[in-house]
């Protein structure tokens, strides 16, 4: 019986792992050098608001730049709100 629970013990082990490296921060993401990051955000603003708000462009790019420059260089960013997409394109790294 005890073969019986250790056996168990590993697969628990072997499963609170497998879940942890699924569900942590830790990712593929993390080992891409920040030199060839591009990251596409959608849904941070509506278009209708870019065409009623001249400044939101310069807002939502300091907004980016400030909270990527927290995690090291500041990245560039660019906001397209053509075609009723809203999107923001930031590179980082450079």
């Amino acid at each position: 019986m005890a073969k019986k629970q250790k056996g168990k013990q590993r697969k628990k082990r072997v499963l609170e792992k497998q879940e942890q490296s699924e569900l942590g921060w830790g990712g593929f993401d993390d080992v891409a050098p920040p030199t060839k990051t591009t990251v596409v955000l959608r849904h941070m603003f509506h278009p209708d608001e870019f065409a009623a708000d001249f400044t939101l462009q310069e807002q939502l790019e300091g907004d980016v730049t400030g909270e990527g420059a927290k995690l090291g260089a500041p990245p560039l960013a660019a906001i397209a709100a053509a075609g009723g997409k809203a999107l923001v394109y930031v590179w980082c790294g450079g």
